[in-house]
């Protein structure tokens, strides 16, 4: 991940369970904690969530029912609900998970996440034969390198990058996987992501003449960005849209095609992709966070979100193409469906580089949001009229070796790797994660420098054999208490 400047402060890989750089426990299961001085005041915490690709599954359905920041006194949740999100719908994007105001203006150590189930769909769509196993209860410590502070009536905004092809280890003697979730820490200071920030909720307070509405939580959609109703106490609060003349809003009931500002109304459900707003103190009224989105789309409506291969290039005469949608999604038409580039349809790469229609390229990787116009005549094809094309211009390249290391040279930064039928060198940039990983009734990890390897010990090694010497090039490396 590239982070954009020095604002935004890089934490590292963290793995499941009480994750500590000095062995801890998890601490109690009571919600009560002191809440901080009154004096300190409140602010408000946004949590974001997205993930790494992964080429062994469609979805990867993770249950969260609560996320809590905890300093060494207080015990604040900013989120409470059961919420199952698809990891892989955001390996080309970021969701706004929880919003919350009124969080006290105080320091804090650790963010603990609960997980109550991780289902895995195969590439043909159907749930996998090998189970998922929770160690322990569920609960998922997360410690960046150093605390981090909510501070008075500023938005802190926490992005949590999960990792699923790290996350998942097949322990083939079971014949399961044993969920360990890899994670990247980002604590973002008012900066753009790179990423696509999507969030869905209810219209409320639109200024047609600033062009700019609040997007509140929706308690009847599971897809809606907090667990907390919207209420008059502001625990929850709203995301302020911003609207400009480059903005395309689309309705659903009117075929898909682009509308005005004005076709926007009170109370409507609307879904937002946008860039995170680089003002971090919006302070647009009593209901508002101090969270702003500038944005690219609005859907208003319902629309889909489709995965696949773009079969085709783009017509110039009709503006279609052909896409292979993947196997695990229904689109009630036939496949590959025929996808119609609008006007005010975008364009972007996955790191959110806006493109044009020449990037639409046969055998290419892409996600597309639209609305599917159905044709009553079977010799005229069914048009998924598209809003938003995201196309995978970011590959995965990633290898995986697994082994026992052996022979270290701490002067070359090596060892070698012993392999069922071979011995692979393995070469370590000085900027590569190390994660220690012990488990004594509870799973622990802490990050090590390289001179803390040791003979022995069994190691996962992910990165790449195309390097310029003979070595196994890593770039990330998850080690294993020998037994």
């Amino acid at each position: 991940m590239i982070l954009k400047n020095s604002e935004t402060f890089s934490f590292v890989y963290v793995v499941f369970l009480c994750i500590a750089f000095s062995l801890t426990s998890c601490g109690s299961d009571s919600d009560s904690g002191v809440l901080g001085n009154e004096k300190t005041g409140t602010g408000s915490v946004a949590i974001l969530l997205t993930d790494y690709p992964s080429d062994d599954f469609s979805k990867i359905n993770v249950t969260v029912t609560k996320i809590e920041l905890l300093s060494d006194e207080s015990r604040v949740s900013v989120f409470s609900g059961n919420k199952i999100f698809n990891l892989l719908d955001l390996k080309n994007e970021t969701t706004l998970l929880s919003v919350k105001n009124n969080v006290p203006a105080i320091q804090f150590n650790k963010i603990r996440l609960t997980v109550i189930q991780v289902e895995l769909i195969d590439k043909n769509g159907q749930p996998s034969t090998k189970p998922v196993t929770l160690p322990g209860n569920g609960k998922i410590d997360l410690n960046p390198r150093k605390p981090f502070s909510v501070r008075p009536d500023e938005m802190l905004t926490l992005q949590l990058d999960l990792d699923a092809e790290k996350s998942l280890k097949l322990d083939e003697n079971k014949n399961r996987y044993i969920f360990r979730p890899v994670v990247f820490i980002d604590i973002i200071g008012g900066v753009p992501l790179e990423k696509f920030l999507r969030v869905k909720g209810i219209v409320h307070d639109i200024d047609f003449t600033k062009m700019k509405f609040g997007l509140c939580p929706d308690m009847n959609d599971i897809d809606s960005y907090t667990g907390a109703s919207h209420d008059e106490n502001n625990n929850s609060c709203c995301v302020t849209v911003y609207v400009s003349d480059e903005t395309s809003i689309f309705g659903s009931e009117e075929g898909g095609r682009q509308v005005p500002f004005g076709y926007l109304a009170e109370g409507s459900s609307v879904s937002v992709m946008g860039f995170y707003k680089t003002n971090a103190s919006i302070n647009d009224g009593s209901k508002s966070c101090n969270m702003g989105l500038d944005a690219v789309v609005v859907q208003t409506g319902d629309f889909l979100k489709l995965t696949g291969t773009i079969g085709s290039e783009v017509n110039p005469g009709t503006n279609q193409f052909d896409f292979q949608v993947d196997q695990d999604q229904a689109v009630g038409s036939e496949n590959p469906v025929t996808v119609e580039i609008l006007e005010g349809t975008k364009i972007f790469s996955t790191l959110g580089i806006a493109l044009d229609e020449t990037a639409i390229r046969v055998n290419t990787k892409a996600e597309i949001d639209g609305k599917i116009i159905l044709n009553p005549d079977p010799n005229v094809p069914d048009i998924l009229k598209a809003t938003f094309i995201s196309v995978d211009t970011d590959a995965l390249t990633a290898d995986k070796l697994s082994g026992v290391i052996d022979n270290i040279n701490d002067s070359e930064r090596s060892f070698d790797l012993l392999i069922t039928d071979k011995t692979v060198c393995v070469e370590v940039a000085d900027n590569v994660h190390i994660f220690f990983i012990t488990e004594d009734g509870t799973l622990v990890s802490r990050m090590i420098p390289f001179e803390e390897l040791d003979k022995g010990h069994v190691a996962d090694i992910y990165g790449s054999s195309k390097s310029a010497s003979e070595c196994f090039a890593a770039d990330t490396i998850i080690v294993f208490e020998a037994k």
